[in-house]
């Protein structure tokens, strides 16, 4: 047997030398080429910090596909920090901008509405109250837009934000069903509430009841006269999600996706006062929070707004995540 043994291995000895030889050479190889990969990462994460904390500088170039990578991943880097810094100038611009036009205005239209309610007060022909009237809605509204674009603007660039905490759901609806309750008495429109009782979210008072106040003052203004409109509370998952639904004109389907923009106003609400700015503020205010807001319509049919407030504070991901299983 050994001497079989022998034989074959006296035999085979130069190919089994070529085997061994080539598997030994191919583990230097992969070794290298590990150890020079390594390298190269090293070398690249340590530029990207240096470029990062601004102590970056370019030597040693040469006609290498690395330097030439390194040198393009340079600019790619400083560009992008050059563009960082200015948005940032672009931002703090704003801002300054937001605030001398809410300063610059605040006076004007005080004074305007403090003309108006004197020229009510003083002796007029029938003429002169409705024009006296007339000017004290326009001031109102005149009020009423610049608050709204001082809002959006400053929620825009993070002037302010939005500061969300445990709160209860009953309350915001009870706050909210009291500020529109007037508006719909006056039409003849029944407002009910199901104030969601023990449901709780995590969102900003201040800011949430003026968002959900948006949605209902549009389902009363958009409901015809002795309509219904109605508010309720549902307990979910991850979110508690507030419905506002009304028995009005109703939204077209290719209109849907345009109702939260800025200043849009459909031409089947040219006879409704309304500017076109209270969707689109209440949805910032809700995105800003962690939450969103969906409609579901059909025109001739009403409309229902679901705002979703989260019922904790989590990750961008989990939003995500959650806002995806809940859109099926």
């Amino acid at each position: 047997m050994w001497a079989e043994w022998a034989k074959w291995f006296i035999q085979y000895r130069t190919a089994a030398a070529a085997v061994l030889f080539c598997a030994v050479l191919s583990l230097a190889v992969w070794r290298w080429f590990s150890w020079r990969e390594r390298r190269l990462f090293a070398r690249l994460n340590r530029m990207i910090d240096q470029v990062m904390d601004g102590s970056w500088e370019e030597n040693g170039y040469d006609e290498s596909l690395l330097s030439s990578a390194e040198s393009r991943l340079t600019q790619l880097l400083q560009r992008n920090s050059r563009s960082e810094e200015r948005v940032r100038r672009e931002r703090d611009q704003i801002k300054t901008l937001i605030s001398d036009i809410a300063h610059q205005t605040r006076t004007p239209a005080a004074n305007i509405r403090l003309y108006a309610e004197l020229l009510k007060e003083t002796e007029l022909t029938a003429e002169g109250r409705e024009y006296a009237a007339a000017l004290m809605f326009q001031t109102e509204k005149l009020e009423f837009l610049l608050q709204s674009l001082i809002k959006m603007s400053r929620l825009e660039t993070g002037m302010v934000r939005p500061a969300p905490a445990p709160c209860r759901v009953e309350e915001l609806i009870r706050r909210v069903k009291e500020q529109a309750l007037p508006g719909a008495q006056k039409k003849g429109i029944v407002l009910m509430a199901e104030t969601g009782s023990g449901l709780t979210a995590f969102f900003d008072m201040a800011w949430t009841v003026e968002a959900l106040y948006n949605l209902v003052d549009n389902a009363v203004k958009y409901t015809p006269y002795g309509g219904k409109a109605e508010i309720r509370a549902e307990e979910l998952g991850l979110f508690c999600r507030i419905d506002v639904a009304d028995n009005g004109m109703g939204i077209s389907e290719e209109e849907q996706g345009q109702i939260f923009s800025r200043f849009y106003r459909s031409a089947d609400a040219a006879e409704t006062e309304g500017m076109g700015l209270g969707l689109c503020l209440a949805r910032q205010i809700t995105a800003a929070q962690g939450g969103y807001i969906r409609v579901r319509s059909r025109k001739g049919e009403g409309a229902v707004f679901s705002m979703f407030l989260p019922k904790q504070q989590f990750s961008h991901a989990e939003k995500e995540k959650a806002v995806c299983g809940l859109h099926g």
